[in-house]
Parts: C-alpha cells; sequence; structure tokens
C-alpha cells in the first residue's frame, strides 16, 4: 500500500504551487498584458489594483468562516478558484473583462493566506512554529520563481504560455488540497454561520480600530506595500516601454528582489532583537523609499 503524503508536505506544495501561480499571473505579465490592449498607463493601477481591494475585503471574513465550518472547505474553495481563474486570461478581448477575472483571481490569494495559517495552527501542536516558517518558506519560494519563469514563458503580446502555465500549477496545488485530510467543523449553511458571526466580526474590526499600535504597524506597512504595488505595476511598463528590456529580464529583477528580501528576514529579525524594532523599521523604510526613487537614474541593467 502507498503511503500516503503528510498533511503538512500538501499544505506546503499546496501553498508554493498557489503562490506561484498567482505570482506568476501578474509580475511582470499582467502590466504588459494590460499594455498590450492599449489601456493608457493612468489606466494600468486601477486595472491591477482589483484583485488587492478584495483582498482588504475578503481576508477576514474568510477566516472566521473557516472557523465555522472548517479550515479544508475554505481551502478548496480558494484552489478552485487557483486551478480556474488563470484559463479565462486566456479568453478576455477588453480591458473591463480583465477586471473582473482580476477580481474572481483576487478570492484565491485573500482566502488562502490566513486560512492556511491557521490550519497549521490548528492541526500541529509540536513545532508549531517551525512549520509556519517552513510553510512560509515554500510559499517565498514560488514567489521568487515566478516572476522569473514567468517572464521567459512571454513572447512580444503572446501572453498564451504563462497564463496556461499560471492554469497547470494551480490545478496541480488543487490536487493537494484535495488530498488533504484536514478535519471539517460542524456541517450547515454557511450564509447562516456567518449572520450568527457578525457580531464577532464588528468586535474584532472595532478592537483593531482602538488598538494605536495595531493601527500604526499596520499604516507603516501599508505605506510599504503601496510603494511595492507602485513598484510591481509601472516598473515593467517603465523597463520594457522605455529601455527596451525584455520580459525575462524584468522577470529576473523581481526574482533577485524576493530573494534577497527572503534571505535578509531572518538577520533582520536578529538585529531587530538586538537594536529594537523602531529603528530596524526606520532604516528599512528609509532605504526603501532611497532604493525606488534612484531607480530611474540608471538605464544600465546590473546597476
Amino acid at each position: 500500500m502507498r503511503k500516503r503524503p503528510s498533511p503538512f508536505i500538501l499544505l506546503c506544495l499546496m501553498g508554493g504551487l498557489a503562490i506561484f501561480s498567482s505570482t506568476m499571473a501578474k509580475n511582470p505579465a499582467l502590466p504588459l498584458f494590460i499594455r498590450s490592449m492599449g489601456v493608457s498607463v493612468s489606466t494600468v493601477g486601477f486595472i491591477a489594483a482589483a484583485s488587492t481591494v478584495v483582498g482588504i475585503v475578503v481576508s477576514l471574513p474568510a477566516g472566521i468562516l473557516s472557523d465555522i465550518i472548517g479550515r479544508r472547505r475554505v481551502i478548496l474553495v480558494a484552489a478552485i478558484v487557483f486551478a480556474t481563474a488563470p484559463f479565462l486570461y486566456l479568453i478576455i478581448s477588453t480591458p473591463w473583462q480583465l477586471v473582473l477575472v482580476r477580481v474572481y483571481h483576487g478570492f484565491a490569494t485573500a482566502i488562502l493566506g490566513p486560512v492556511a495559517v491557521a490550519a497549521i495552527a490548528d492541526t500541529f501542536e509540536e513545532r508549531r512554529g517551525e512549520r509556519m516558517a517552513w510553510y512560509s518558506s515554500a510559499t517565498m519560494v514560488g514567489r521568487f520563481l515566478a516572476p522569473f519563469v514567468g517572464g521567459i514563458l512571454i513572447f512580444g503580446n503572446d501572453f498564451r504560455w504563462v497564463y496556461l502555465a499560471d492554469g497547470f500549477a494551480g490545478v496541480l496545488a488543487l490536487l493537494a488540497a484535495i488530498r488533504l485530510p484536514l478535519a471539517t467543523a460542524h456541517a450547515g449553511s454557511a450564509w447562516q454561520a456567518l449572520k450568527q458571526q457578525r457580531g464577532r466580526y464588528g468586535q474584532e474590526i472595532a478592537f483593531v480600530f482602538r488598538h494605536l499600535g495595531i493601527l500604526a504597524t499596520s499604516g507603516i506597512e501599508a505605506v510599504q506595500y503601496f510603494a511595492y504595488g507602485c513598484l510591481e505595476t509601472f516598473l515593467p511598463i517603465y523597463l520594457n516601454e522605455k529601455l527596451g528590456y525584455s520580459p525575462w529580464k524584468i522577470g529576473l529583477l523581481f526574482t533577485v528582489q524576493i530573494l534577497s528580501a527572503t534571505l535578509t528576514k531572518p538577520v533582520m529579525g536578529r538585529l531587530s532583537d538586538r537594536y529594537g524594532r523602531v529603528p530596524l523599521i526606520a532604516a528599512g523604510l528609509a532605504l526603501g523609499g532611497i532604493a525606488t526613487a534612484t531607480l530611474i537614474l540608471s538605464s544600465n541593467y546590473l546597476v
């Protein structure tokens, strides 16, 4: 009898493939795909932000819903979106259709992030922190491979291959999710369950807005992600249209950036333990701001 893969291995495999698929769909492919449809640069950001808005709205309810009906059900919903959304990019022909696809695709990452981590916390009592770190590492592998692989699969204005690869990775993630043997909570109507918990939902939101520490940390991280979102959306267009870089070179730049962040995180964490959180946060924001502001000062690829 063939041995069944452990739930943890399946979770890591699913998470890595899912993040690989979703990242490859947007970096560097999405802004270049939008421009290939004749969309003005000023409108590119609106389309690119469609999935992010969904993430803001959906993540918290998804986590609460998984508490009620079980992690596995909610993870399967996310995996189905990961497996189907990439193929929709192949059949769209107008910008508004792309907005709808991005909204649909955004549900997957919004749901998977909090629920997968909660599933690890529920399922594994021993070495829980280590397992969460390994899961995070699995998703980071997918995240830093995606831009380079996606760039290689873009040929001029032909984006079919990159989204076919997205779909293939999404289907593999779904197959891994189907095999997850995670415990399922009590059966019942998801809508009824959400109605019963709506008071808790409001209380948790109110708590966030009353807690100054959470607000300050969230605000700082929001600024950081705002800058990175602008970079991720508009830098590929600048490099491609102004400097003539091919998509694979653009993808490689983002791969190097993500790999650098992945490797330095443990070091920065150790330094923050030694010198305090605030100095490291301030230094990181300053360094990020300087690097972003000086990007356009050189056209040399290696610089």
